[in-house]
């Protein structure tokens, strides 16, 4: 099947003796020659296979063996640079507010076969490889996730005239923990309820 795309492509390539798979295709008709380099990308994931361009040669070599072999590397979270298709690529990706071990958490259980992520902490930074199309898909979780806490944290005081703050601040909050609110903020959609004794006020935050 690599013969036969890779003469009709005209690009040069070398196999790794460990590739191995089996392909079935079926066409209703024909099929542009655009088509036939994303439709041998498209076999190669299935076979955890990935096509590595070096130079005017493409590497035909296992999936996990790709991250050693691939030259480009790609930074940011800008999804209109990255190539199209499913060739694998590695994507260096800065956060700015998420810790990198909780993304890492969020996101490895949708990495490719074969594929992989790693997280730098010291510099908060996340290591791809994977796919072109899946790592596409795992910077849309990113943009999701990558956002400032505080930006959406409301802050209110609220003046208490005859009750014990501290009394107070403990029903408000059995309250809405009645009606499903988290105790925390920071658990999502949840209240919390701080008396400041000294001047009989209490801080709401949510």
């Amino acid at each position: 099947v690599i013969n036969a795309l890779s003469d009709i492509l005209n690009i040069n390539y070398v196999i790794d003796p460990a590739v191995r798979g089996k392909v079935n295709i079926h066409t209703s008709g024909e099929i542009d020659k655009s088509q036939l380099m994303p439709i041998m990308e498209t076999i190669f994931k299935i076979n955890n296979i990935a096509a590595v361009k070096t130079g005017n040669i493409y590497k035909i070599i296992p999936l996990k063996e790709a991250k050693s072999a691939v030259p480009d590397v790609g930074v940011g979270t800008a999804l209109d640079s990255l190539p199209a298709g499913d060739r694998v690529i590695i994507q260096i990706v800065p956060l700015r507010f998420i810790p990198s071990a909780e993304a890492t958490k969020v996101i490895k259980p949708f990495i490719s076969p074969g594929g992989e992520i790693q997280e730098y902490s010291k510099g908060n930074i996340l290591i791809m490889v994977d796919t072109s199309a899946n790592v596409k898909k795992l910077l849309n979780f990113i943009d999701v996730m990558d956002v400032d806490t505080f930006e959406n944290m409301q802050v209110r005081f609220f003046k208490v005239k005859n009750a014990d703050v501290k009394d107070m601040a403990k029903e408000l909050e059995s309250l809405f923990t009645s009606m499903g609110f988290a105790k925390s903020s920071e658990k999502g959609i949840g209240v919390s309820f701080v008396p400041i004794e000294r001047v009989s006020y209490i801080l709401a935050v949510t």
